[in-house]
């Protein structure tokens, strides 16, 4: 959320940002509610949406150490 915040400072930033939003139909004032939108995403959620869109049979474990 920090980054998003920081990176909101430059006008090339915003400017893209509305942008994307306007294409995406989510209104010119969708960023000032970023914080709150991602503040509402559960642990829940995510779990949710990876199940949809990862296939578990076929992934890899990868054990990584020194």
């Amino acid at each position: 959320i920090g980054t998003h915040e920081i990176g909101l400072q430059r006008n090339g930033s915003r400017a893209a940002l509305l942008a994307l939003d306007t294409c995406y139909g989510l209104g010119l004032e969708n960023f000032l509610h970023y914080a709150d939108h991602v503040a509402k995403v559960t642990a829940d959620d995510v779990r949710e949406v990876a199940r949809k869109i990862i296939n578990f049979d076929r992934s890899a474990l990868a054990v990584v150490g020194p």
